[in-house]
């Protein structure tokens, strides 16, 4: 029987689990680093490697936050509502 699959924060604590010193993407769970040299030029601090985003994450909610503003300057109100001039 196939096991269950994780949510990233369960598998997160997994990882972290078996690789203290990993840097592992928070949000996705994606391992991307088992040892402190293979980051060691990033100069991550402790609290930046222990909350780090990836860069497909990060251009996710990137994308999230572009569509959340355009439909923020859209108004609310279909042109062809009651409440809107009427167009012909």
């Amino acid at each position: 029987m196939p096991t269950p699959a994780l949510i990233p924060q369960q598998a997160v604590a997994v990882l972290r689990a078996r690789y203290p010193l990993a840097l592992i993407c928070t949000l996705c769970a994606l391992l991307l680093a088992t040892q402190p040299a293979s980051y060691a030029k990033s100069n991550l601090t402790e609290e930046a490697r222990l909350a780090y985003v990836c860069a497909e994450c990060r251009l996710d909610l990137a994308e999230v936050e572009r569509v959340r503003a355009i439909r923020a300057e859209r108004p609310s109100t279909p042109p062809w509502s009651s409440r809107g001039p009427r167009r012909r």
